[in-house]
Order: C-alpha cells, then sequence, then structure tokens
C-alpha cells in the first residue's frame, strides 16, 4: 500500500477555472490530475479568487500528479494531465506544502501557470499515536528511540522536527 501524502494547496485564478482545476484533481470527469487526490475539501475566499485545497495523494504530489499522470498518457484510456499542465491549462498559479510521516518529509512546491517556480522538499519527523502511550517523558522517549530531542521538538508525549517553519502560502 502507498503511503498517505497529505497536502494542502492553494489556488488562484478565475472562479471557472479553479472549478475545472478542483475537478480533474479529484477525477470528477474526463480529465485527470495524474492518479487524483483523495478525502479532498476546497474553500473558496469570499471574492471566488482563490481556493484552498486539502486532502491526500499516494506518495508525493510529484508522483501521484506528475509521474503518474504520464505513464498514463501511454495507456491512453482517458486524458490525463501533469500537475503542471493543469495549472498551464486552466490559468491557475498552485502552491502546495505536503507531509508525509512514514518517509518523514515535507515538500513545497509553486507553479505559475505551468512553470515550477519552487520544488523544495525538507526532512521532517513526527513521532505520534501508539508513542502517546508510551513515552511519558522526553528522556523515555529518547532513550528508547535513540534520539536526542530539544525542548522544541518534545510537546508533551509528542515529537516533531525538521520540516518548514510554517506553511504560509507565497500566492
Amino acid at each position: 500500500m502507498a503511503n498517505i501524502c497529505e497536502f494542502e494547496m492553494k489556488i488562484v485564478g478565475s472562479f471557472e477555472n479553479m472549478q475545472k482545476f478542483y475537478e480533474a484533481l479529484i477525477q470528477k470527469d474526463d480529465i485527470w490530475i495524474g492518479r487524483g487526490a483523495g478525502d479532498t475539501n476546497i474553500r473558496y475566499d469570499e471574492n471566488k479568487q482563490s481556493a484552498i485545497i486539502d486532502g491526500w495523494v499516494s506518495w508525493t504530489i510529484e508522483n501521484a500528479l506528475v509521474i503518474a499522470a504520464n505513464d498514463m498518457k501511454k495507456e491512453k484510456e482517458i486524458q490525463c494531465l501533469t500537475l503542471w499542465e493543469a495549472c498551464k491549462l486552466y490559468d491557475v498559479v498552485m502552491e502546495v506544502y505536503s507531509k508525509e510521516d512514514g518517509t518523514q518529509f515535507q515538500q513545497h512546491i509553486l507553479c505559475n501557470k505551468g512553470n515550477v517556480e519552487i520544488d523544495d522538499t525538507v526532512n521532517w519527523y513526527e513521532y505520534v499515536d501508539e508513542q502517546f502511550e508510551v513515552y511519558e517523558t522526553k528522556e523515555e522517549m529518547e532513550k528508547e528511540l535513540e534520539i536526542t530531542l530539544s525542548e522544541q521538538e518534545w510537546q508533551d508525549k509528542y515529537a516533531t522536527g525538521g520540516g518548514f517553519k510554517s506553511w504560509n502560502f507565497q500566492i
């Protein structure tokens, strides 16, 4: 089973084009962006000139929405676009932050109407879930996992580190 990569994406464009982009992302009609995204939600700003989309893809944004799209084009069963092609076709600026717990990374991509201007990946980790019950202290977690945590990383039975300082959109 593929790892789940959660994302938050902002798109800027005309309301009609943003709707078409979103429908391709969720594979609603006959044009798809790669393997698409799951459990998505879209929230338009009050002027409907931008929108925030959150959801998940398999593995990474690039694997699911670019590499998979190129593979799917060879199958020719459906019209498939890469994320970059969709940004160009629908005349949208797209910025996305994503994270994947299993392979411990965060990614930041900005695509301006088909031109990739930012594509950064950084290491990130998060120790959660069953460990909530296991580690009562920072020292206990450090000893068990053979790691050293800063005070900023330790979050009371929870630890996180690396990644981007914030997920503030530039667009």
